[in-house]
């Protein structure tokens, strides 16, 4: 059985995640970097990857779900449906472990800034988990 994102527990049979921390502070006692493990690593990376926009990573332009140059957009239905469709495609293309089950989409027209929020289920597991973050203009 071969795992690409993951690896095998010995004692439980069961797949674990693990990302690195992105804050880098070291553990006070350990003083290794954070690991982030299962639903916190696959929340980071939908998350990391939505940020992203498309070009920003070399050599794979089609990378991240754009949704930052949405934000200058008129916020309308069509424009709520097109980073609907942009969430539920990204994951699904760049994020094998996990599957998404619903997105809302929350638009702060006056702020300039998006709510989403993200059910998702990770593969082999019987719960879902809820992503929650908002997009705005920085300048």
């Amino acid at each position: 059985m071969s795992i690409s994102s993951g690896a095998v527990n010995p004692q439980r049979k069961e797949i674990v995640y693990k990302d690195l921390g992105l804050s880098f502070i070291p553990h006070p006692v350990t003083k290794n970097v954070a690991v982030l493990k299962n639903e916190d690593a696959v929340k980071r990376a939908i998350r990391n990857l939505i940020l992203t926009n498309q070009g920003e990573q070399f050599f794979n332009e089609l990378y991240g779900g754009n949704i930052t140059s949405l934000l200058f957009e008129n916020f309308t239905p069509i424009t709520v449906m097109e980073i609907k469709a942009s969430v539920i495609d990204t994951v699904q293309v760049y994020e094998p472990r996990a599957t998404v089950l619903d997105v809302d989409v929350i638009a702060y027209p006056d702020s300039n800034s998006i709510k989403i929020n993200i059910v998702f289920q990770i593969n082999d597991s019987p719960q879902s988990s809820l992503l929650t973050f908002t997009v705005e203009r920085v300048r």
